[in-house]
């Protein structure tokens, strides 16, 4: 019986904290931003979908703030997206 109970604490453990990848979540918003920002300037959905990365990006910061090492790691990758955004967003403008 112990067990039983022992493993079930661990699962339960395991799925309240698992998940949480502040490098994936920064690689999701910026995917989102780079996805956005292929739409054309007069697309009406543009700014639709930029709202919608700039949501998800709060809602990630938000799940990260409070936790100096996830912060960081969070912030890095999105510093390496950021770069990436502006390499797609040139590429889009033709240049290099």
């Amino acid at each position: 019986m112990k067990k039983v109970i022992l493993s079930m604490f661990v699962v339960a453990a395991l799925a309240s904290c698992g998940g949480a990848d502040p490098a994936k979540d920064a690689n999701d918003v910026c995917d989102c931003m780079i996805k956005a920002n292929s739409l054309k300037a007069d697309d009406p959905n543009r700014a639709a979908e930029s709202a919608k990365c700039q949501k998800m990006q709060m809602d990630n910061w938000n799940k990260y703030k409070d936790n100096m090492e996830e912060a960081t790691k969070f912030n890095e990758a999105l510093s390496e997206c950021s770069k990436k955004v502006m390499e797609e967003s040139m590429k889009a403008l033709g240049g290099n």
